[in-house]
This record gives C-alpha cells, structure tokens and sequence, in this order.
C-alpha cells in the first residue's frame, strides 16, 4: 500500500542526516495550495512559514515538496531504499513481496513530490516498521523476525540473532528525529488523540489517498489511515 505522510519523519531525518536542510529552516507553505508543474499540491490547512520541525508536525505536503524538489532522483532513490523499502526485509515468513518503486529514471518531476509526501510507490507494513525502528533506535535497520525464540526438545531456549543491516542515519540524527515526532502528539499536531499525561509519546499519522480502480486516479474519499508511534 502506498504508505502516506508516515513516510515524512524517514525523509527528513534523511535530509538532516545528508545537510540538506536543517530542523529551524523556514519553508513558505503557499497558504495551502502550490503549483508544483502541472499539478498543484494541497495542504489540509492554510500555513504560511513552517519550520522543518512544524512540517512534520502538522504534515505539509508542500513543505516537503519545497525540501525534496531541488534534490536529484537518483538521491532520493538510493535515500528511501537504504532504509530497506523497496527490498524485502527478510523475515522469517514465506510470500514476502518487496513493494514497489519505480527506477529513478522513470520518475517524473511530480514523482519527486508525490514520493517525498508517501505516495507513488508501495511499500509493506513490516518494512514500515522496520525503517521506522531504524528512525528511533539511533539509525540502525535491523532485520525483523516473526519468531522471538524456539524451545528445542529439552526445554532449552533458542533465540534468534539480531541482524544488522547496516547504518541508515547518525544517532544524533535519530534523536532528532524523535524529539520532532514528540511534538506530533502535542496541541495543533496531527495526533494530539495519542497524547499520554505518563507516558512521553511520539510518532506520525498517515492519511494515503487509495486509487479508484475505475477511474485510475486517487479518489477522493477513500484513504489508508496509518500511525506508526512509540513512547518512552
């Protein structure tokens, strides 16, 4: 499916993570709608400046679209797929699919945008999972497993080894990060209905138009409502 705003945190710490932008950079929002070539990109509010941080806490999609526009599609390719999508993760579990993205040389500049806000590819929930793991556990994928442990004959525990994939962010770009999805949670955040008074609580939502199968384009009220999250 295709994944949605919960893709935003991933590019961003990506951006961060390569200096493309820094989290206090001011980005001008268009009061709502750009347009981006022959399409224009709506936000569902009207913001003027937001800073990266606000981006991801309100989810604009002309805000990512203004960071990731001038970035090479090559780069943005190799970004997202080093956070394993688009290959699959590996799990002990036969028949999984590797999602889809399309080569970079096939992408249009709207494929640039709609990319940078998770939609025009698809992606598996468990990969999800996994690069968002390597969001938050200072920016290490590692490959999930469906088996914790076995209990051999004997009663003895077997447990699987945790794999390394490979670095994906710097820990203190994973810190930042979280310390950016904390404010998702909080008044005028996409989440505020996750806010916990124990618990420190962070994350992002995703709401991915769904394709009519009739017409061939996103329809207009069918969506894959998402929110991936931890707490601390």
């Amino acid at each position: 499916f295709e994944p949605g705003s919960i893709i935003k945190p991933l590019w961003v710490a990506w951006g961060l993570d390569n200096a493309l932008f820094a989290p206090h950079q001011s980005i001008f929002c268009e009061n709502g709608a750009y347009r981006f070539h022959h399409a224009v990109i709506n936000d569902h509010e009207k913001y003027g400046q937001l800073s990266v941080r606000d981006i991801v806490k309100v989810s604009s999609n002309i805000g990512m679209v203004k960071l990731f526009s001038p970035v090479d599609a090559k780069k943005m390719h190799a970004g997202i797929q080093s956070f394993g999508l688009g290959t699959p993760t590996g799990i002990d579990f036969p028949g999984e699919p590797r999602g889809l993205i399309r080569a970079p040389e096939r992408w249009r500049n709207i494929d640039k945008a709609t990319v940078a806000f998770g939609q025009g590819f698809a992606a598996t929930g468990i990969q999800l999972m996994a690069s968002f793991n390597a969001l938050v556990n200072g920016g290490i994928l590692i490959q999930p497993h469906f088996i914790d442990s076995l209990t051999d004959p004997k009663g003895g525990m077997i447990r699987y080894r945790t794999n390394i994939v490979r670095k994906v962010i710097s820990e203190q770009t994973s810190q930042e990060i979280v310390d950016i999805m904390k404010t998702v949670v909080l008044k005028g955040g996409t989440a505020e209905t996750a806010y916990m008074s124990n618990y420190i609580v962070f994350g992002k939502t995703g709401t991915a138009q769904k394709l009519d199968p009739f017409t061939g384009s996103y329809s207009k009220d069918a969506y894959t409502a998402t929110f991936l999250g931890g707490v601390i």
